[in-house]
């Protein structure tokens, strides 16, 4: 992660390893903090979340569910037991884009997701 976006920040958040944090404010007035990427670990999955869209509705994890190889795509994580599942130019070509890409709340859309979002990546 460091080699690939060294430019995102390392944290600790939540008890996940994070990477670039960011304050975000919906024009409904909801803000917080949190970070472009984050990467946690339960007994059975690994989960790479990133928070980046590249249209109002269109999340780019998303986009990338075809070439990441083996692995659950939701809207913005991955979902893996083994990293050889996933095909890694994929993976490092998600994290270059979203370092570069607004993560949610930065934008001039509102578009606020609601009480149910923890605020993070994933």
């Amino acid at each position: 992660m460091r080699a690939t976006v060294p430019e995102l920040t390392p944290h600790v958040r939540d008890g996940l390893l994070a990477y670039g944090p960011y304050r975000y404010r919906y024009k409904s007035g909801r803000s917080g903090e949190a970070a472009r990427v984050t990467l946690g670990a339960n007994a059975r999955l690994i989960t790479l979340g990133v928070a980046a869209r590249t249209g109002p509705e269109e999340y780019l994890v998303e986009s990338f569910a075809e070439r990441l190889g083996g692995g659950r795509v939701g809207r913005s994580c991955v979902r893996f037991s083994k990293l050889a599942s996933l095909e890694l130019e994929a993976v490092r070509e998600l994290l270059h884009a979203a370092a570069r890409l607004p993560p949610p709340g930065l934008d001039e859309e509102d578009n606020d997701p609601g009480p149910s979002d923890s605020g993070g990546a994933g």
